[in-house]
């Protein structure tokens, strides 16, 4: 048996998965805006960490949009919840799977969800 069939992965969905980025930054209405694209796990985690701290440092306003984001693990919530204790974080469009794992977590209670970047930044 294959690593792949041990773990229940199959090629085609490990060769899939886009790495989790942040494809942008700028700032809007006062806030930071983040822009996540991809699938985050703890192997990719450290530039997202880090762009959502030096925004929580210098804005006390922050919004991550999420539209692009596939995937993310425990790491993605834990740096969500840590940016949230720094700064009002606002979370822009996650799909359904995220959302689902952010209603289960209880993340969403913690974190604004907002439909657009626009109503995310709006005062």
């Amino acid at each position: 048996m294959s690593g792949s069939e041990e773990t229940g992965k199959t090629a085609s969905t490990e060769a899939n998965r886009e790495v989790g980025r942040v494809s942008g930054q700028y700032e809007a209405g006062g806030a930071w805006v983040v822009v996540a694209h991809g699938d985050f796990d703890a192997a990719c985690m450290g530039t997202l960490a880090r762009a959502l701290e030096e925004g929580a440092a210098t804005h006390p306003r922050l919004v991550l949009d999420a539209t692009a984001v596939g995937f993310a693990d425990s790491t993605f919530l834990n740096a969500l919840v840590q940016a949230s204790h720094a700064a009002d974080l606002r979370l822009v469009a996650p799909g359904p799977l995220l959302r689902r794992v952010l209603e289960i977590t209880g993340v969403d209670q913690v974190i604004g969800i907002y439909p657009s970047v626009d109503s995310a930044t709006a005062q």
